[in-house]
């Protein structure tokens, strides 16, 4: 298995310590549970905005270049 070097903060590495120990496990199970962890929530899978999701279609349909910003394209949108 490879070996990670990390650097963290003190208060965290007391922390990360104690739980070690309160547990009974080693500080490297508990780091690679978590990145396990991190790496497998479909919540925090993808944190990108909608703009750099869509980057590929930006510039890809005809229209209006001031379409978001000119109040008159707007005029009779949703009735």
């Amino acid at each position: 298995m490879p070996t990670l070097t990390v650097k963290v903060p003190h208060e965290l590495h007391l922390r990360l310590d104690a739980e070690a120990s309160a547990l009974g496990v080693s500080k490297s199970h508990i780091l690679r549970d978590a990145l396990e962890r991190q790496f497998a929530s479909p919540s925090r899978r993808d944190q990108r905005s909608l703009l750099d999701r869509m980057k590929d279609l930006v510039g890809t349909v005809n229209g209006p270049s001031d379409l978001s910003s000119n109040a008159r394209h707007l005029d009779g949108y949703g009735q």
